[in-house]
């Protein structure tokens, strides 16, 4: 991924940098207002089904109660729709955020 593409990606999604005391690295909040999840749905199962996704294809990726947690930052996300609606866009924000800030070590 380009870096002019990830800053589009992050831009769209109304990207807000900001620092917190996680050991003073930075809070990347991510707000996609068009996903959340149904007021129907079991909220917490379906929001660790979501992580547990998207840690079998990234295994650096933590997700806790609509958070992403990093060795290198910290992301949060305000959830709309299912998880298999909100994947696809997830994963890409993840790429964006990775090809601007690189890799988490292992």
């Amino acid at each position: 991924m380009e870096k002019k593409e990830a800053e589009k990606i992050l831009s769209k999604n109304k990207l807000v940098l900001d620092t917190a005391g996680l050991e003073n690295l930075p809070v990347l909040t991510v707000e996609i207002n068009r996903y959340y999840l149904k007021e129907d749905s079991r909220r917490s199962e379906d929001v660790y089904l979501l992580g547990n996704l998207i840690d079998k294809e990234h295994c650096n990726m933590k997700f806790v109660e609509a958070d992403y947690r990093c060795e290198s930052f910290f992301v949060k996300h305000e959830l709309n729709y299912w998880y298999r609606d909100y994947l696809e866009e997830a994963l890409e924000v993840k790429d964006a955020l990775f090809c601007l800030y690189g890799e988490v070590d292992k």
